[in-house]
């Protein structure tokens, strides 16, 4: 599915434990999702990568085909985790 990806971000710091934590949270638009009741436009996503998989980001921002996948969270429940994405468009903001 194709999503606009606004931002990606990476992140590295230490715990509470001193356990350090890398990783990257890409923002992201999906342009397909209706807003729901009282909203206007689109709230952004934002979803947790790692640093590798952040090396497919080669245009931001940009429209990605994105692929998800489902890992077993708390208590069995799925929850959703990033898995890759392809360019299939850059975006130029500026005018």
């Amino acid at each position: 599915m194709n999503y606009l990806v606004l931002n990606v971000r990476e992140y590295d710091f230490k715990d509470e434990n001193n356990r350090s934590i890398q990783g990257a949270t890409i923002t992201y638009l999906d342009l397909d999702n209706e807003p729901g009741d009282g909203e206007r436009g689109h709230a952004p996503l934002s979803i947790s990568a790692t640093t590798d998989q952040i090396e497919d980001f080669t245009s931001v921002p940009g429209f990605y085909d994105m692929l998800f996948k489902q890992a077993r969270g708390a208590k069995g429940r799925p929850r959703v985790v990033f898995h890759s994405a392809t360019l299939t468009q850059p975006v130029n903001f500026k005018a």
